[in-house]
């Protein structure tokens, strides 16, 4: 679909808009993969750096930024996605086509699907990824943020 880009040097290309995405840079010292929601945790020269999003600590849900939207290797660059549709995703946790999607507070970068699936307390800090859950077909498989 068509995209709004905004680059490591403040440039944003504009279309018709069906994806927000941001450039980001992976400096955890691990692979991030595809569909992780990740926060912002600091800057490396004209690049956002980024680490998996928990909903176990104010630290590491309040600044979520969105979904990646593809995998990105250490050191690597690539796009969260935070406004649009990302495909391609594995949504079989979800039980109905427009579930909200929540933090975990167990895994790091992890979604949990459905109002009774919401972490509750102890995890006072859990946070709505602004998302629903899409049908694709006959199974779930994309999430609109």
């Amino acid at each position: 679909g068509n995209t709004i880009n905004i680059d490591g040097t403040g440039v944003i290309s504009t279309v018709s808009v069906a994806k927000v995405k941001q450039l980001v840079k992976n400096a955890t010292g691990s692979p991030l993969l595809k569909g992780q929601a990740v926060y912002v945790n600091g800057a490396n020269g004209t690049n956002v750096t980024i680490a998996l999003a928990q909903a176990n600590a104010e630290s590491t849900s309040s600044k979520t930024l969105g979904l990646l939207e593809a995998d990105i290797a250490n050191g690597g660059t690539g796009y969260v996605v935070t406004e649009g549709v990302l495909t391609g995703l594995n949504t079989n946790a979800a039980t109905n086509e427009g579930d909200p999607v929540w933090l975990s507070p167990t895994v790091a970068g992890g979604l949990v699907y459905g109002v009774a699936n919401k972490p509750l307390a102890p995890w006072k800090e859990s946070l709505r990824v602004p998302s629903v859950v899409l049908n694709s077909g006959s199974s779930f498989s994309a999430l609109t943020i």
